[in-house]
C-alpha cells in the first residue's frame, strides 16, 4: 500500500527508545502514630583542666574535713581556705580571660576575714568567719567560670543566691564522671587503679603487721614511722563521704557556669518581673496596716520620754539600778528595730507603684519608720553605754552594740535612698555588713574586753574585775590578767608565785592566782612533753604564753 494514501490521523506514532530495568523508588509509608526519635546527645567531654579541678575539689574538701573542728585547728583551716582560693584561681582561670573585679574583691575580703582564725580564739566569730569564707568561695567560682557580668549593684544578692542554691544542683554528679572520663581518662584511670591497690592491700598489710609486732624493735620503728593513735577508720570514712559531697557541690558550680546550664534561671530581668507582679497591695491597705504601729510609737515616746532621756543625760531614774535600767527594755528595743526593717521590706515589695502619689507615700513611710527606728537605736545605745560605763565590757555587750550600729547605718542608708534614687541600697547594705564584720573579727574582741576592764580597774574607774568572766575569754585575756596580777602584787606587796590561796576563796586576787597558776602548769606540761600541735597555733595563745613566762611563776 502506498503511504501517501494513508490519512494523517491514522499514521503510526514515532517509536520511543525503551528503558531497560527501570524501577520506581518505593516510598515507605509514614505511620502518623510513630514518635520521632531524637538523636542522643553525645556525652560531655572533659578537658585535662576539668579533670584536675575535679580531683582538686575532692582533695581540698577532704583537707577541710580534717581541719574540723574549727576551734581546734585554726591555722590548718586558714591554710585550707587560702589553698581553695589559690587552686581554683590557677586551675579555672584561663590566660585569655581576665578575671572580673567584683569576684576578686569578694575573694580578697574572705581571705582577709579568714586571718581572724589565728588572730583570735573566739568560737562565735570563728563560725561566722568560716561561713562567710565558704559563701564567698561559691560566688568566686561562679565569677571565675561564668561569662556573666558581675558588678556592684543590687543584683549581687541574686548572684550569691544563684551560686549557693541553683548552680550546685544542676551538675552534682559531674565531678565523679570527670574524675575517670573525658580526655584525661588515662590519668583518672591510673589514680583509680592506685586507689584500688591501696584498698586491696589494707587487710593483708594489717595482718602481716600484727604477726610481726611480736618483736619490740620492729614495733618501735613502725610506731615512729606510722603513728595511728588518732586514726579512726569509721571517722575517716565519714569524712571521705562528706568530702565527696562538698567537692561535688563546688565542682557543680563550675560546670553549671561553664556549660551555661542556668543562664536563663534567676536572672535580674526575671526577678524584676517577679517583684513587679508582687506589687498588689493598695495604698489604703498599706496605710491602714502601718498607721496603728506609728501611733503606738508616738504614744510610747511621749509616755517614756523622761525615762529614756536618762540614757542621754546619764542620770539614773529613781528606784532603778544600772543593771535594771540597762536591761529593762533593751532587747525589746533591739527586736522592734529588726521588726521595723522587716516592715519596710514588706511595704517596698507589695505596695503598688502605678501612680506617682503611691511612690511618695512609700518614701514618707520609709523615712518615718527609719527615723523612729533610729530614735529607738540611739536610746538602746545610750542605755548600753551607761551599763558598760558602770560594769565594764562583756562579749554580749559588744555584740549587741555592734548589731545596733549596723542597723543604724542601714536605716541611714534607707533615708538617703529616698533622695538619691540611684543609690544601690541592697549592695551597700551587704557591703556595710561585710566591712563591719571584718572590723569585728580582726579587732580582737576578747583581748580588747580584758584590756578595757583591767585598765579601768587600775585607773580606779571600775570597782572590780570579774575574773570568772575574763577566764571565759580564754588566752586573749591572759596578758591583761598578768598585768593585773603585777599591779596587785605591787600594791599589796605580794607575789603570785608564793601567795597561799584556798580553792574556795572567792576574792578577786585568789581567783586570779589560781587561774594563772593553772595556765602556767599547762605550759610547763607542754615543755616537758615537747609536743605542740602546729595546726592549733593562734596569736592569742602565743601572746599568753609569752606574758606568763615573764612572771615569777617561771623563775
Amino acid at each position: 500500500m502506498n503511504s501517501e494514501n494513508i490519512p494523517m490521523n491514522q499514521s503510526q506514532p514515532l517509536s520511543q527508545p525503551t528503558v531497560q530495568n527501570q524501577t520506581q523508588p518505593v516510598v515507605p509509608a509514614i505511620n502518623p502514630y510513630t514518635i520521632p526519635q531524637v538523636p542522643k546527645k553525645p556525652p560531655r567531654q572533659y578537658s585535662v583542666k576539668e579533670n584536675i579541678y575535679a580531683w582538686a575539689c575532692f582533695i581540698l574538701a577532704y583537707l577541710f574535713t580534717l581541719s574540723i573542728p574549727i576551734n581546734e585547728n585554726p591555722l590548718g583551716l586558714l591554710i585550707v581556705i587560702v589553698l581553695m582560693y589559690a587552686v581554683s584561681t590557677v586551675v579555672i582561670l584561663q590566660k585569655a580571660k581576665k578575671p572580673q573585679l567584683m569576684p576578686i574583691i569578694v575573694a580578697a575580703s574572705a581571705v582577709v576575714v579568714s586571718t581572724s582564725l589565728i588572730l583570735t580564739s573566739n568560737r562565735f566569730l570563728h563560725f561566722f568567719t568560716y561561713l562567710y569564707a565558704m559563701v564567698a568561695y561559691c560566688y568566686y567560682i561562679y565569677g571565675l567560670s561564668s561569662d556573666h557580668h558581675f558588678r556592684f549593684s543590687d543584683s549581687i544578692f541574686i548572684d550569691f543566691t544563684k551560686a549557693l542554691f541553683v548552680l550546685p544542683f544542676y551538675s552534682f554528679s559531674n565531678m565523679f564522671v570527670s574524675m575517670f572520663s573525658g580526655k584525661a581518662n588515662k590519668g583518672g584511670r591510673f589514680i583509680m587503679k592506685v586507689l584500688c591497690g591501696i584498698i586491696a592491700t589494707i587487710i593483708p598489710t594489717a595482718i602481716i603487721l600484727a604477726l610481726l609486732s611480736y618483736d619490740d624493735g620492729f614495733s618501735e620503728i613502725i610506731d615512729k614511722i606510722f603513728n595511728f593513735e588518732d586514726f579512726n577508720l569509721p571517722t575517716q570514712l565519714v569524712k571521705i563521704i562528706f568530702a565527696l559531697l562538698l567537692g561535688a557541690y563546688a565542682y557543680s558550680i563550675y560546670i553549671s557556669s561553664v556549660d551555661k546550664k542556668c543562664e536563663n534561671i534567676l536572672t535580674p530581668q526575671s526577678c524584676r518581673k517577679t517583684l513587679v507582679s508582687m506589687r498588689f497591695a493598695p495604698m489604703v491597705t498599706v496605710l491602714t496596716s502601718v498607721l496603728p504601729i506609728l501611733f503606738i510609737y508616738v504614744v510610747f515616746f511621749i509616755s517614756q520620754w523622761k525615762y529614756y532621756v536618762s540614757g542621754f543625760t546619764g542620770v539614773l531614774p529613781k528606784g532603778l539600778s544600772y543593771a535594771q535600767y540597762a536591761r529593762e527594755g533593751f532587747f525589746q528595743l533591739c527586736t522592734v528595730s529588726v521588726i521595723n526593717l522587716i516592715i519596710l521590706i514588706v511595704i517596698s515589695l507589695f505596695l503598688k507603684r502605678k501612680e506617682n502619689k503611691q511612690s511618695v507615700v512609700l518614701k514618707i513611710l520609709s523615712m518615718v519608720f527609719a527615723v523612729f527606728t533610729l530614735v529607738l537605736i540611739s536610746t538602746a545605745l545610750s542605755k548600753m553605754y551607761m551599763y558598760i560605763d558602770y560594769y565594764g565590757l562583756t562579749p554580749k555587750r559588744v555584740y549587741a552594740t555592734w548589731l545596733m550600729l549596723v542597723l543604724a547605718i542601714v536605716f541611714m542608708l534607707i533615708i538617703v535612698k529616698q533622695f538619691v534614687k540611684k543609690l544601690k541600697l541592697i549592695a551597700l547594705s551587704l557591703a556595710v555588713l561585710v566591712v563591719m564584720f571584718t572590723a569585728l573579727s580582726l579587732s580582737g574582741v576578747e583581748e580588747f574586753i580584758a584590756q578595757y576592764n583591767v585598765d579601768r580597774y587600775i585607773d580606779g574607774s571600775l570597782s572590780t574585775v570579774d575574773i570568772d568572766a575574763l577566764d571565759e575569754l580564754g588566752d586573749p585575756a591572759i596578758e591583761s590578767l598578768v598585768r593585773l596580777s603585777k599591779f596587785l602584787d605591787k600594791e599589796n606587796g605580794t607575789d603570785i608565785a608564793k601567795a597561799k590561796v584556798e580553792l574556795d576563796d572567792e576574792s578577786m586576787y585568789s581567783k586570779l592566782v589560781i587561774l594563772l597558776r593553772d595556765e602556767a602548769t599547762k605550759i610547763k606540761a607542754l615543755d616537758r612533753n615537747g609536743k605542740r600541735d602546729i595546726w592549733a597555733f593562734n596569736v592569742p595563745s602565743l601572746k599568753a604564753e609569752k606574758a606568763l613566762r615573764c612572771t615569777t611563776l617561771f623563775e
